[in-house]
Parts: C-alpha cells; sequence; structure tokens
C-alpha cells in the first residue's frame, strides 16, 4: 500500500515537471541549469542531469532525491581525488617549459 502512494506520489511528480516540455516533444521554455529533457514511454520529464529513471508495472519510477545525492556526491569525490593525484604527479615533474597534455576529462 505504501509503494503504491509513493509511486503515485513520483508519478505527479514527473507529470508535473512534464508540463515544461511540450506534448510533441518541443520544448516550450529553457530548461534550467543541470536539468535535462527526458522522454520516458510516452511521458515528457525535466529531470536533473543524471538522475535514475526506471519503468516498473507501468509506473515511471525516479531516483529517490537522497539516492541521487549520495550517488552523485560519491562520483565527485572520485573525480577529486583523481584530480588531486593528477596535480602531485605534475607539481613532481621538474619545471620545464613544455606544456604537458592532459586527459581529458568527462
Amino acid at each position: 500500500m505504501l509503494m503504491m502512494k509513493v509511486s503515485a506520489v513520483l508519478v505527479g511528480v514527473g507529470m508535473i515537471l512534464a508540463a515544461a516540455v511540450g506534448a510533441n516533444g518541443q520544448e516550450t521554455r529553457d530548461i534550467p541549469a543541470g536539468m535535462e529533457a527526458r522522454r520516458v514511454n510516452d511521458v515528457n520529464l525535466v529531470l536533473p542531469r543524471g538522475v535514475g529513471v526506471s519503468e516498473r508495472d507501468g509506473l515511471i519510477i525516479i531516483e529517490p532525491l537522497e539516492t541521487y545525492v549520495a550517488r552523485r556526491l560519491q562520483e565527485m569525490e572520485t573525480l577529486l581525488q583523481e584530480l588531486r593525484q593528477r596535480i602531485e604527479i605534475l607539481e613532481s615533474r621538474p619545471a620545464t617549459g613544455d606544456s604537458i597534455p592532459l586527459a581529458e576529462t568527462p
């Protein structure tokens, strides 16, 4: 029973967010920074970039905010650690004046 209520709320949130995108998939207004337009089945949604969306028993389920934030923070911590390691490598090299190509980050 609780799962059905939660699912109904998530579908309701999705429908509200879907109002930002027209029925034909054309944007009716600018999408805010950090957000993306996604089409799930026949529903257009405007969601935070990278949020998980799934479908179960005909319901669209949007990843809970707590899970999304925790996952994104972990991704950022991993990226920060990688950048710190690159900086340490660069700082340990003797200064020659040559440019050092850095690996591209996504």
